[in-house]
C-alpha cells in the first residue's frame, strides 16, 4: 500500500487495526483533533488505487505517479487541518484533481520559460535540463534567503532529498522543513518577478 509506506518511512509505526477500520469521517475528525498523520495515510490508502488511476491517466509515468503521492500527502495533512470535511471521498478526488491540474500547469510554466530561455541565449548556450530555475539563474534571488531556508532549497530542489531526509540530516523538524520551504518560495516568487509568479503560486 503506497501510503502505507510513506507513513511508516515517516517512523509513526504500524497502523493500529481500529484505525484501519474506521470510517472516513472519524479519520478526518480524528486527524484535526489529535494531528495523528496515521489517520491521513489510512484515508489515502483506501483510495489509493482510485488516485493511483487518476494520477497514471494524466501524468503517465509511475515514477511520476510516486513523486505526486508524496506531494499529496503533504498537501492534505496542511488542508486538512482547517478544512470542513462533509464527503471525504468526493472532497478527497476533488484535491487530487485540482493538484494535477496544478502539477501540469507548473509543467507548461517550465517549458515556456526554457523555450524563452533557449530563443534569448546565444548559439551553443546549454539550456539547463533540470528544473527550469536551474541553481545558475537562481544565484540572485537565493540571496534573499535567509542561510538556512537556502539550504533548504538547496536539499528539495537541487539535491531531490525527501522531507525524511532533510530533518535527519539537519535535526530539523517536519513543520521546520516545510515552514521554511513555504517561506523560501514566497521570496522567491518577489525576489524573481512576474515571469515566475506562476510557478511559485501557494500549493
Amino acid at each position: 500500500m503506497l501510503f502505507s509506506v510513506i507513513i511508516r518511512f515517516l517512523g509513526k509505526g504500524r497502523t493500529p487495526d481500529a484505525l484501519a477500520q474506521a470510517p472516513d469521517q472519524e479519520l478526518v475528525r480524528l486527524y484535526q483533533r489529535t494531528q495523528d498523520l496515521r489517520a491521513v495515510s489510512v484515508l489515502l490508502d483506501r483510495y489509493a488505487d482510485v488516485i493511483a488511476g487518476i494520477a497514471m491517466r494524466q501524468l503517465r509515468d509511475e515514477e511520476a505517479v510516486r513523486d505526486f503521492a508524496g506531494d499529496l500527502y503533504l498537501k492534505l495533512t496542511d488542508k486538512l487541518l482547517n478544512t470542513e470535511v462533509v464527503h471525504v471521498k468526493s472532497w478527497l478526488l476533488t484535491t487530487v484533481n485540482n493538484a494535477l491540474t496544478d502539477l501540469g500547469r507548473k509543467a507548461r510554466v517550465r517549458r515556456e520559460y526554457r523555450e524563452r530561455v533557449r530563443a534569448t541565449s546565444p548559439v551553443g548556450t546549454e539550456v539547463p535540463s533540470g528544473m527550469p530555475l536551474d541553481q545558475h539563474y537562481l544565484t540572485g534571488a537565493l540571496h534573499t534567503l535567509s542561510e538556512r531556508e537556502q539550504r533548504c532549497v538547496q536539499y528539495i530542489y537541487f539535491q531531490d532529498l525527501s522531507y525524511q531526509e532533510i530533518m535527519e540530516l539537519e535535526g530539523w523538524t517536519f513543520n521546520q522543513v516545510r515552514g521554511m520551504r513555504d517561506r523560501a518560495m514566497k521570496k522567491l516568487r518577489q525576489a524573481l518577478g512576474p515571469e515566475f509568479q506562476q510557478y511559485f503560486q501557494e500549493d
